[in-house]
């Protein structure tokens, strides 16, 4: 995805799903990348010992412990103001961490299973069966009760907020630049990220937890 690899291992589970909503879907620009997110968060919940402890980190990163445990991303599709389809991807590391170079916005990986300390293959199965029925269930609130109470949830478990960050540029071929740095006020109702000191929220960028880049 955008020139950066990704690892797909034994183990690990690695779930593409398609939505036709058929329909006008509030904030569809970020609205699935929260769907898949918050998915991912509630899969993990379910596991004996997990309730909690996951957190989000701008934009679709889910944090164990400072570490990347998981990855989301959406691809939509409309017509007129309708979303025809969306395509979320999801990527959780359940009983293996990969082999990453790390880097500043990925400083580690881990999986559930060395965070647990064990939980052997039944861990497959479980975040499984539980990432689907979160799925139905926060698709279904994203369409009788739109786009605000999954927002409101990504911002209680986000990690940034209060936090230092530093934002670099997403461009594939230039070295990333810092477009700005401070500590995170709020985050917008299109997930831009306001920050203390400047008058404009940043809207896109990759992001680095603490002030130095």
């Amino acid at each position: 995805f955008k020139g950066r690899s990704w690892a797909a291992i034994p183990g690990n589970l690695h779930l593409s799903v398609h939505f036709a909503p058929g329909r006008e879907v509030e904030r569809f620009e970020v609205a699935f990348t929260v769907l898949a997110a918050l998915s991912v968060l509630d899969a993990l919940d379910a596991v004996p010992g997990m309730e909690g402890r996951a957190g989000l980190k701008w934009v679709n990163d889910v944090l164990l412990d400072g570490a990347k445990v998981a990855g989301v991303l959406a691809f939509t599709q409309t017509q007129d103001r309708s979303v025809s389809r969306a395509v979320l991807g999801m990527g959780v590391n359940v009983l293996a961490t990969p082999e990453v170079e790390p880097t500043p916005f990925v400083p580690a990986v881990t999986s559930l299973r060395s965070t647990l300390g064990g939980g052997g293959d039944r861990l497959l199965p479980r975040v499984f069966q539980g990432l689907l029925d979160a799925l139905d269930r926060n698709y279904r609130v994203l369409l009788e009760d739109g786009f605000r109470p999954l927002l409101e949830r990504y911002r209680e478990r986000s990690v940034i907020l209060g936090q230092e960050v530093t934002i670099c540029s997403d461009d594939l071929h230039e070295v990333p630049q810092v477009i700005a740095s401070g500590r995170v006020l709020a985050l917008g109702d299109s997930l831009e990220v306001f920050l203390e000191g400047r008058d404009q929220p940043v809207t896109r960028g990759r992001m680095i937890l603490g002030s130095g880049a």
